[in-house]
């Protein structure tokens, strides 16, 4: 339709794959791209936006958030929003899964997904809007900017302590908790604080690159052990137990990563036992806690474990974007005092406004309500995915659906290499994170929670050209 900026966008109630706000953005993008809307053109207001487009003002607003974070709209005080004066390149998609990027040969854009990324699209603009509002207009606000504790804003701490003694059975309280700048500080942080040069750590295979990265480069001795289909292989765990006085195991249990399969009961029973008998230390990553599709609800295995012998380590990114940088370290109060003492050789205090804005949100609900509608669209998503994997894929791969978290995982059947695997994928212009198991089989890691039912589709069909081109 028209409005008086000549701005054309068609908005479908019905398409349950892009949101109403998601496909306006999209059209104001289009609008941009073929010059109707130019730089410095003001938009109309979102009222009146919303009235011409037959949709609500706050949808309007969320697809006007997320073009000011794209850097297509520029606003300024007491005026309105306007195109911003030079644009980004035109991408191929409304998402960052769908992004322009050289790849080998001519193909002059790529397919890229990620491992696991929440849909920053699904991101709650207006409230976090309204939390940084609400923090800066109160009284006495130039507070908000001093010094804080290295273990994060305290009532902060209070509120994820209650969180996890709820919902995960973890009997924490606000000073066993440190906020960090996400997971991958918390395991920097303990590698170096925790743990000491020389110390034995185990580590899943194939596993999280980034947890080897960060143990190593602190002088840890780290053993990768196999995993499968009940997970990390317990009894290869305990081998190491005897053999090398084995610290710690980094382990992620839920959705293991990236094979995405949780681990048994029976494992966590013996992985119990060995935190008993050998004093283990379990750290444990518990990303993407909070995305479980049905079945048995899932508790942390740290919540078997005594508080000496867990790390437990948790974060927002997963909920919201890899933007958001909180994320937190829950265990006994020498460890966090541990991990609090070498924070401040680097990081004096996180960040104390994003920290409070979040306790508003977390207080007030939005972040529970933003999770239960997340849950909603990835669980959709994860059934759209599967049906796709089934029907373009079907016996050249070996599928079986998460429990839960935002990735899936195939292996394929075919006898090719990861060069040759890696060759295909580019050919057909899909870039997809790779892993070789220790028989040569070839896995694949595919975050479809941040991608639309079509963009799913788009990536597994150019998978199933490259897989038809290996066996031609």
């Amino acid at each position: 339709m028209k409005n008086e900026c000549n701005i054309i966008i068609n908005v479908d109630a019905n398409n349950t794959g892009t949101s109403l706000f998601e496909q306006i953005a999209l059209g104001i993008e289009q609008n941009i791209s073929a010059g109707i809307l130019k730089p410095g053109d003001m938009l109309p207001s979102s009222r009146d936006l919303a009235k011409h487009l037959g949709v609500s003002r706050k949808t309007v607003v969320h697809a006007t958030e997320l073009l000011l974070l794209k850097g297509r709209l520029v606003s300024r005080n007491r005026v309105g929003l306007f195109i911003a004066p030079s644009q980004p390149l035109a991408h191929s998609g409304s998402s960052s899964c769908l992004a322009q990027s050289p790849v080998e040969g001519d193909m002059p854009a790529a397919i890229t997904v990620n491992d696991g990324f929440p849909d920053t699209r699904l991101l709650p603009f207006l409230e976090f809007t309204r939390a940084y509002r609400k923090l800066f207009n109160r009284a006495a606000q130039w507070k908000t900017l001093g010094y804080n504790s290295p273990t994060g804003y305290h009532k902060f701490r209070r509120s994820i302590a209650s969180m996890l003694r709820q919902s995960r059975s973890l009997a924490i309280e606000e000073n066993e908790v440190c906020i960090v700048r996400g997971s991958q500080m918390a395991l920097y942080l303990v590698a170096h604080s925790v743990l000491k040069r020389g110390d034995h750590v185990a580590i899943e295979s194939p596993g999280y690159g980034n947890a080897y990265k960060a143990f190593a480069a602190a002088g840890l001795e780290v053993h990768p052990v196999e995993v499968d289909a009940e997970g990390i292989n317990t009894q290869q765990l305990e081998q190491l137990c005897n053999t090398c006085s084995l610290k710690a195991v980094y382990l992620t249990p839920r959705h293991q990563y990236p094979t995405t399969v949780k681990l048994s009961t029976t494992r966590r029973q013996h992985i119990q036992q060995l935190t008993l008998s050998h004093n283990l230390t379990v750290i444990e990553d518990d990303f993407g806690a909070d995305f479980q599709f049905g079945g048995q609800h899932l508790l942390p295995l740290s919540s078997m474990l005594q508080k000496s012998n867990y790390i437990y380590i948790g974060t927002f990114s997963k909920i919201f974007a890899p933007a958001i940088r909180i994320g937190y370290v829950a265990s006994s109060t020498d460890t966090i005092e541990q991990i609090a003492n070498y924070r401040q050789l680097i990081d004096i205090q996180g960040d104390t406004v994003q920290e409070k804005a979040l306790h508003e949100m977390l207080d007030s609900g939005v972040i529970g309500r933003h999770i239960k509608r997340s849950r909603k669209v990835y669980r959709q998503r994860l059934d759209h995915a599967s049906e796709v994997i089934a029907n373009m894929l079907g016996d050249n791969v070996r599928y079986h659906r998460p429990h839960g978290g935002l990735a899936l995982w195939i292996t394929l059947n075919c006898a090719a290499s990861e060069q040759q695997v890696r060759a295909a994928l580019q050919r057909y212009a899909v870039n997809v994170p790779l892993f070789t198991l220790s028989d040569g089989t070839i896995g694949l890691r595919i975050g479809y929670a941040s991608m639309s039912n079509s963009e799913i589709t788009d990536a597994v069909q150019a998978i199933a050209k490259a897989l038809a081109h290996l066996q031609a």
